[in-house]
């Protein structure tokens, strides 16, 4: 104990006064003197003593009547009082001391030592029931007191707040432990009654009381009996919080699961949707077994074509049911039930408490019908494929129970595969257009080609008979520059079908080279020839220099990106003016290069004159547009690059490179 513990010593008799407080300041006690009742009660209030020496004769009063006094008082209720009184106690004089609220009652002649030590013990006691009070009194935990009958009989505020009672109610004595448990844990609560009177104590463990309005909580409790009495002591801890965590958790658990499981399913939905051009039914199929599988019993995926809807698969989740899933996808849609008014309408349906099968669609016939009762229907739910504003199909979510129902997070599943499913069908849709279109534009190339070919070959027969007699003495030489120009327009057109089939053979790459060797040397004299009665009219130089290589090529095909590059040189330079061509090493590739003397190119004009159909503003080329794309075209399958260098004012330079061959 504490050797600064404050005492109030009450005593009329200055001797004595004197002779005690020595002894307890010699103890180390912190002393204050009264010599009446008056000064004692009022010593008492105002100065909050740890603990109270009074004599029983005082002049003014008697000690039990103090005693009595400072007890009634909540200021000084708690105080402990002990009586040191100068005449033998007899029995009567210790009950109505102790009675009255007194902890200990001595006379003198007391040992000095003996009263220090009985000051100390009972300050101890008093100090650990203070502790214990400000516990209860801090209301971190509910502590309840209780009878032998399990009655409360005392609670702190925290008490009264988890049970949602009042103090009035445990004032009236009408709560007791069993009466607040709910029905469900009377068996439990049987079990302790009367365990903390022979065992000592019992818990912690969990459990429920039901409180007043009816509303249950979940608590933390254990029991202790009291020594030597048959009451016993609760504490009570709210578990209202935790439990609402567990459950939050327990929750967030449950929605990230059905996250995850939702994501792998529509991953696995978007995996099944992902297919090359052509295979939309395959993957439809996929689809249908994977809806019925993870959010539905049975699954329909329909198609809507202009002919009318087409059965794409049927789908059941129990492989029994496979031979009725068969004969229902063997049947076309109907033009009434849900599936139909989705088809038409473009809008989601949805049955529950479905008595008729045929909600969903009219049987076709008697074995249809059969295998719609054998599958079953209890609830659907049917999603329209909606694209662009287009209805593309249906896809139909079947529970077979009867009552069943479909959640809401199945039908938000089901809502967002079906877009994907829309999308997928759209893109077969638009892959579908573009091949027929792509077939009716190689269809249209060939036509023309084919209408365009036999008048050229007949011109070019012509001019050519002409120009082999253009040396007869008959014929004037008009005659034959009629003829030879006659012969390079045929060649020019020929070259030009040439040109347009080669691009379209590209563009749906089949694009066929026959590759061979062959002489950078032999392949820029070839191209140079091709363009001599030009060069001749327009009295150009041609200027050319070729290493000695060979090249990887399909030769009549690099004759015309040649070709087509020179005849552009020669268009835009001036008259007399010159045109370069070199064919040179370039690590494992040969460059060509074909240079003029012309305008130039402009930058933006540089960014674009390789697209299809282009045609330069500033140069005032006349012709299709397709010259520069479809060198573009012939030297990048040959696995090389072209390339423009250009300054406006100074010219142009063409650069192509092609495979070297092996030495």
């Amino acid at each position: 104990m504490s050797t600064r513990a404050h005492i109030l010593f009450v005593e009329d008799d200055a001797g004595t006064r004197y002779a005690v407080n020595r002894v307890l300041a010699n103890a180390g006690f912190r002393v204050s003197v009264a010599a009446t009742g008056a000064q004692a009660l009022a010593l008492a209030r105002s100065a909050r003593p740890d603990l109270v020496l009074l004599d029983v004769q005082l002049p003014d009063a008697i000690g039990f009547d103090v005693c009595r006094e400072l007890k009634a008082d909540p200021a000084t209720s708690a105080l402990p009082v002990v009586f040191l009184s100068a005449r033998r106690a007899d029995a009567e004089d210790l009950v109505r001391g102790l009675e009255g609220g007194a902890d200990l009652y001595l006379t003198h002649p007391v040992e000095p030592h003996v009263l220090v030590a009985a000051l100390n013990a009972l300050l101890r006691v008093r100090l650990a029931e203070a502790r214990l009070r400000r516990f209860v009194d801090s209301n971190m935990i509910g502590v309840a007191e209780f009878d032998a009958e399990s009655v409360l009989t005392d609670g702190n505020d925290e008490l009264l707040r988890i049970l949602g009672l009042t103090r009035e109610d445990i004032a009236a004595g009408r709560v007791t432990w069993p009466e607040i448990v709910p029905s469900e844990w009377q068996a439990q609560q049987a079990s302790l009654e009367g365990r903390p009177r022979r065992e000592g104590m019992v818990g912690p463990l969990e459990k429920e009381y039901q409180r007043k309005d009816g509303s249950r909580v979940s608590v933390l409790i254990g029991a202790a009996a009291l020594p030597a009495r048959s009451e016993g002591v609760a504490f009570v801890l709210d578990l209202s919080e935790r439990k609402r965590a567990e459950r939050e958790r327990e929750e967030a658990l449950a929605r990230a699961e059905a996250a995850q499981r939702r994501m792998g399913f529509l991953l696995s939905a978007t995996s099944a949707l992902m297919v090359s051009p052509g295979e939309i039914a395959a993957a439809l199929r996929r689809l249908a077994t994977l809806c019925a599988r993870e959010i539905a019993d049975w699954c329909i995926v329909d198609r809507a074509t202009p002919e009318g809807a087409v059965r794409m698969a049927v789908a059941a989740a129990d492989p029994a049911r496979a031979a009725d899933a068969a004969v229902v996808e063997a049947r076309a849609p109907g033009r009434a039930g849900a599936i139909a008014r989705a088809l038409a309408e473009g809008t989601p349906q949805q049955l529950e408490l479905v008595d008729d099968p045929e909600a969903l669609e009219p049987a076709r016939d008697g074995r249809h019908r059969q295998a719609l009762l054998t599958l079953r229907v209890g609830a659907a739910a049917v999603f329209p494929l909606v694209q662009g504003g287009h209805v593309l199909g249906a896809l139909t979510m079947v529970r077979a129970r009867r009552g069943a129902t479909i959640a809401p997070v199945e039908l938000a599943l089901g809502e967002e595969v079906a877009g994907r499913a829309a999308v997928a069908l759209e893109n077969e849709l638009l892959h579908e257009e573009l091949s027929r279109s792509l077939r009716a534009r190689e269809q249209t190339l060939a036509e023309v080609s084919h209408d365009l070919r036999n008048p050229l070959s007949s011109i070019i027969l012509a001019a050519a008979q002409l120009e082999r007699s253009a040396g007869r003495s008959e014929l004037p030489d008009l005659v034959g520059r009629r003829a030879a120009s006659i012969r390079r327009a045929g060649d020019r057109m020929n070259h030009l079908v040439q040109d347009l089939l080669d691009l379209a053979r590209a563009e749906n790459g089949r694009l066929e080279l026959d590759v061979g060797e062959h002489s950078a040397r032999e392949l820029v004299d070839d191209a140079v020839e091709s363009i001599a009665p030009v060069v001749r009219e327009r009295e150009l130089r041609v200027r050319a220099a070729v290493e000695p290589l060979l090249v990887r090529c399909d030769r009549e095909r690099v004759h015309r990106v040649l070709a087509n590059l020179l005849s552009n040189a020669v268009k835009v330079s001036p008259r007399k003016g010159t045109v370069e061509l070199t064919a040179r090493q370039r690590e494992r590739a040969v460059l060509f290069t074909v240079a003029d003397e012309g305008p130039g190119i402009s930058l933006d004009e540089q960014r674009h004159m390789f697209e299809h159909y282009w045609r330069g503003r500033e140069s005032g080329a006349q012709g299709v547009g397709i010259g520069l794309s479809i060198v573009k075209t012939l030297v990048e399958r040959h696995g090389g690059k072209v390339w423009v260098d250009s300054v406006p004012g100074a010219g142009a330079r063409f650069s192509f490179t092609l495979p070297r061959a092996e030495d």
